[in-house]
């Protein structure tokens, strides 16, 4: 399968880049690895917006993310 067109896969950039991204409510999930202290900006930040809460998902312990979809076998 792949990702759908309207879909946003990476963008690199500093924190202004992450926090416009975040701020906007059309984003409806975020996956995060780095800094706690960031983690807890973002998840701020999504909590803060109107409309619907977004997914957030954060690795902060200094291991390597990991996103499984449901193809994935056990």
């Amino acid at each position: 399968s792949s990702v759908p067109t309207g879909a946003v896969q990476f963008v690199p950039g500093g924190g202004a880049v992450g926090a416009a991204l975040t701020a906007d409510p059309r984003i409806a999930g975020v996956a995060f690895t780095g800094s706690t202290t960031t983690a807890r900006a973002i998840n701020r930040t999504l909590a803060g917006r109107d409309g619907p809460l977004a997914l957030f998902v954060a690795e902060t312990g200094g291991q390597n993310a990991m996103i499984v979809d449901a193809s994935a076998q056990p």
